[in-house]
């Protein structure tokens, strides 16, 4: 007869990964740090970009559309959008 057991909750110690951090609330609105953008393409006539997000993995890079890229990040985005 087989019996099962529970695998251990960490099963390499010490290599869970760290939480995100948390979001930035501008004007009751969520905002987060982009550390680069890494390409930009046009997707159904609008421009995206592709974003590395500061202190994220790289599982959680994502395809973000211009009107979500705020002023705040412009200095990545001015070589790209022009």
């Amino acid at each position: 007869m087989l019996s099962l057991f529970s695998a251990p909750e960490d099963l390499i110690p010490g290599c869970h990964p760290k939480a995100p951090p948390p979001s930035i609330l501008v004007n009751d609105e969520e905002e987060y740090k982009v550390e680069e953008i890494l390409d930009s393409r046009i997707f159904w006539r609008e421009l995206q970009f592709k974003v590395k997000w500061k202190e994220y993995g790289i599982k959680d890079i994502s395809w973000e559309p211009q009107a979500n890229c705020t002023k705040g990040n412009s200095r990545h985005l001015s070589h790209l959008s022009s």
